[in-house]
């Protein structure tokens, strides 16, 4: 009889452990909102720096081994961003789809739709983007970024 107890309070023991971790795999912590909460902020940032055309402060959301597309170091992206910058930017919207979290790296996926003058032309895109985001020393910053257009419109 002793032993149908012990082994019943062991299973219980285990059966809850087992539904603890299964809760913890399930439901972020407070701490990844948290960091979720801080790269949207930093990607409405984003959005309206592009808006303002500020180009400093665009670079300084890049990390020192940063890269924006083909663009892998800190010359080629100004020449990429400044490029895209020297356009009439109507409209530049972007909207997370989804965060994949580890304690220091985090991928963003998402959506942008655009609307832009190039060269006398307006041209409304829309696409995804991925940034990948790294928590350096002095917090989190773009360590990679690709915008991808929807060639099916």
């Amino acid at each position: 009889m002793q032993k149908c107890s012990i082994f019943g309070k062991k299973l219980n023991m285990l059966i809850s452990s087992i539904m603890f971790f299964v809760l913890l795999l399930m439901n972020p912590t407070q701490n990844d909102e948290a960091v979720k909460a801080l790269l949207e902020k930093k990607l409405a940032d984003y959005e309206n720096t592009i808006k303002s055309k500020d180009i400093e402060k665009l670079l300084d959301m890049f990390g020192p081994d940063g890269s924006y597309g083909n663009a892998k170091d800190r010359h080629e992206i100004r020449m990429t961003l400044a490029s895209y910058l020297n356009n009439e930017i109507i409209d530049f919207d972007l909207t997370t789809v989804k965060f994949t979290m580890t304690p220091t790296l985090v991928n963003h996926t998402g959506t942008f739709k655009q609307d832009i003058v190039i060269n006398g032309y307006r041209k409304k895109n829309n696409g995804s983007f991925r940034i990948v985001w790294n928590k350096y020393a002095d917090g989190w910053k773009i360590q990679h970024m690709s915008m991808t257009k929807d060639v099916s419109q």
